[in-house]
């Protein structure tokens, strides 16, 4: 389409800026064409939905902003201000339109609209979690959907305070609220297709957005506003919420500066509480305050104590935000020239970092338990593990899966294989919870996270003991929030784990399970992106059922390479890696032969998808396997260096079993392929 534009006005700006402003552009008017664009805008409008002009697709397949390399093709708005000029203005849409006739339509969503809109990102992944879901909870109830043009869905429900505009709360699925927008029916996508109503959720059509049922909320969570005060009260004044926690861990930072002990200064505090605190917080959370402050030395700096760490810590129990945090760290960048550069420390070189959490991810079966009580047998006894040193120090293991007795048999299994005893293990502390609470941080209505008592109890030991790893196994049972609510996975990361391994200066590693689709996307991961992002490290353990070979692989770090693995096999009650068995000659028989076999259809995928060659079982035949694959295993990298002969065995024992089967016509050439696979030949 071309379109003429007006002069240039260097006292007011060009012409898409004027019509976003606060000056009303006059633009030859154009009428409304039924079924335009505009007069979709006009509809719209008529429901109560403020809408503003968006770029769109031109024929082209470019956006119509002109940018070649535009990174948001056909949905950033034309309009200075973007949705916060959405308007239902009759007068203003037709001009806008009247300047813009193909424009996409924005819809601004939150209070302004009465809707918000969950978002389905197919390209993430967005239609399976909605399938989960509803597999899960039943189907959405009957409410305005649309079909976008990316192939994914926006669902429409009828706005509820506190639904802000965010993304990926849930794997492939944005929320559309307060701050935020949506392209609808008729804009095009960069994808080639328009956005489209469905056909029974059309709004134009008298289908109103509905509430949205309440498991919905709170998966996407909410967020409120929280009033605080800005002053501290007054000697004898009431102590709102908001300002408890700050005022009590005050008085308990001077009391202890006097010399006073964690008895006296609980005493006083709940006195102050019930007296003066509106509402009173719970005694135990008070309990708290006092056990925090008395755990340090009279002649600490107790009061920079009070201001930060204490006002801090139980401001994340209570969900009681300070009115102020006094007393920051704060450097001066030039302060560091001449400093030497601390180097970053390791329990597991490039794995596991210190003074950070790592997250173990397995499924059930797979060995992740046996795998964390190897790893302290290594850090306490000190040696390897899994062919990795490791550093040598105390360890505590939170295990919430497993009692004391199938702990004390698997490390008996642990310590034949490793050649030790248990004069060897007096730096290994170990901690069966299995049928008890084990929660350490458990969230409100807000979603504020509060830590537990035990939590509490877990920090004594680690005081005891000062270890240079903590291993919580699991997730699930020490996590009391929604694992696909960002926030609350933050901060129960960052607050009930990595801040135990700042505290103490030791490694945490977190146990967890993946969810069905990071197991079959084959990275592991579970619930919330949070999870993947709040860790500095995540390992990923994965079972080959076939060959039971057990894969160990670095699936993200902030601090090395991603992507490196350990093939680990478990033979007499405990892990191995295939590279030091071998190194030994310690390889059991079938261990050796499904290693094989797992060379073997390495191997066999590599002709058939890179070379595009056929490998047969003709001894004869120049494109006889066993031949093929020691040439070519030793061309590898890393090699795979088996022998002819045992090549040959393993292709017998894969054709014996029906895993590998001949295909193809004998006169074309026969062609080796997996089960269930057909040959092009």
């Amino acid at each position: 389409m071309s379109m003429s534009r007006l002069p240039w006005n260097k006292n007011k700006g060009n012409l898409e800026a004027l019509l976003g402003g606060d000056f009303q552009a006059t633009v030859t008017d154009k009428p409304i064409q039924a079924g335009s664009a505009g007069d979709y805008a006009l509809r719209y409008a008529a429901l109560g939905w403020p809408v503003f002009p968006v770029y769109e697709m031109k024929e082209d397949g470019g956006c119509s902003c002109g940018k070649p390399d535009c990174s948001n093709p056909g949905k950033h708005p034309r309009t200075a201000k973007g949705f916060e000029n959405a308007t239902t203005d009759a007068e203003q849409i037709r001009k806008w339109w009247g300047a813009w006739p193909n424009a996409n339509i924005g819809v601004a969503t939150g209070e302004r609209s009465g809707i918000w809109v969950l978002d389905v990102d197919k390209k993430h992944g967005g239609l399976d979690t909605r399938d989960d879901l509803i597999a899960k909870h039943g189907q959405f109830p009957d409410t305005p959907m649309a079909f976008t043009g990316g192939g994914g869905e926006h669902y429409l429900f009828r706005y509820q305070a506190g639904i802000r505009n965010r993304a990926n709360v849930l794997p492939g699925i944005d929320v559309r609220g307060e701050g935020g927008y949506i392209i609808v029916e008729p804009s095009n996508h960069h994808a080639g297709t328009d956005y489209v109503w469905e056909a029974e959720g059309d709004p134009l059509e008298g289908v109103a957005p509905v509430d949205a049922p309440q498991w919905l909320i709170d998966l996407i969570g909410l967020e409120t506003e929280r009033e605080r005060s800005t002053s501290a009260p007054a000697a004898g004044a009431d102590i709102p919420e908001g300002g408890r926690n700050a005022a009590l861990a005050s008085l308990a930072g001077s009391m202890r500066r006097s010399g006073i002990g964690q008895e006296a200064i609980e005493a006083a505090l709940q006195a102050e509480n019930a007296k003066r605190c509106n509402p009173p917080l719970p005694a135990s959370e008070v309990s708290t305050i006092a056990w925090s402050v008395a755990r340090y030395a009279p002649a600490d700096d107790v009061a920079a104590l009070s201001r930060v760490d204490v006002s801090e810590l139980m401001a994340k129990i209570n969900g009681d935000a300070p009115e102020s945090v006094e007393g920051l760290e704060v450097i001066n960048a030039a302060e560091w020239a001449g400093q030497e550069i601390e180097e970053r420390q390791w329990l597991v070189d490039g794995w596991m970092p210190m003074r950070q959490t790592t997250a173990l991810y397995a499924r059930g079966g797979t060995g992740k338990t046996l795998a964390t009580q190897q790893l302290m047998t290594a850090v306490a006894a000190g040696g390897d593990w899994l062919g990795m040193p490791v550093r040598k120090g105390p360890c505590v293991g939170l295990y919430c899966e497993d009692d004391r007795n199938e702990l004390h048999r698997r490390q008996a299994d642990i310590n034949g294989a490793m050649g030790l005893g248990w004069d060897d293990l007096r730096d290994m502390h170990i901690i069966p919870r299995v049928g008890h609470d084990n929660l350490l941080m458990h969230f409100d209505s807000k979603g504020i996270g509060h830590l537990t008592p035990f939590w509490a109890e877990l920090f004594n030991v680690l005081e005891r003991v000062r270890p240079v790893l903590l291993v919580v196994d699991t997730a699930a049972d020490t996590f009391g929030g929604n694992e696909n609510i960002r926030p609350q996975v933050r901060q129960y990361v960052q607050q009930a784990l990595t801040r135990l391994a700042s505290a103490f200066d030791c490694a945490v590693i977190l146990c967890a399970h993946p969810s069905v689709a990071g197991i079959n996307s084959g990275e592991g991961t579970g619930g919330s992106t949070a999870w993947e992002n709040s860790v500095r490290s995540r390992l990923y353990m994965d079972k080959d059922e076939t060959t039971h070979r057990i894969t160990l692989t670095r699936k993200k770090s902030n601090y090395s390479a991603i992507g490196d693995a350990v093939d680990l096999f478990w033979h007499d009650g405990a892990l191995k890696t295939y590279a030091e068995a071998e190194a030994l000659g310690d390889l059991p028989e079938r261990i050796s032969e499904q290693k094989i076999e797992t060379d073997f259809f390495t191997l066999l995928d590599h002709v058939h998808d890179r070379q595009k060659q056929k490998v047969s079982n003709a001894p004869n035949g120049k494109n006889y396997a066993p031949r093929v694959f020691t040439r070519l295993g030793a061309r590898m990298k890393p090699a795979i260096t088996w022998s002819m002969e045992q090549w040959e065995a393993a292709m017998d024992r894969l054709l014996a079993d029906g895993r590998l089967i001949v295909s193809g016509d004998p006169k074309r050439g026969l062609n080796l392929v997996r089960e269930g696979e057909q040959s092009d030949a």
